[in-house]
């Protein structure tokens, strides 16, 4: 997961390339690709993207969510 939002500690993910070894990048250090936390209207979209990512699945059309994004909502709603 990375923060965006620079009021709860985030940046620019361009920021990771300009600090990171060279020889980490070259390695696949980020090869795997990061899911960005917006702030704003985009909060809630981000973080349910976020939960969908670390398992989250939808049990059906009205069934709602295991490992409900709305648990982990509220959970990290708090979080800076």
């Amino acid at each position: 997961a990375h923060e965006n939002d620079p009021d709860r500690g985030g940046c620019l993910f361009a920021k990771f390339f300009e600090t990171t070894p060279q020889e980490l990048i070259d390695g696949g250090l980020y090869s795997d690709l990061a899911r960005s936390c917006f702030s704003g209207v985009h909060r809630e979209v981000s973080l349910m993207l976020l939960a969908k990512e670390l398992g989250a699945t939808r049990q059906g059309a009205s069934a709602g969510w295991t490992a409900s994004p709305a648990a982990f909502l509220s959970a990290v709603k708090g979080i800076t």
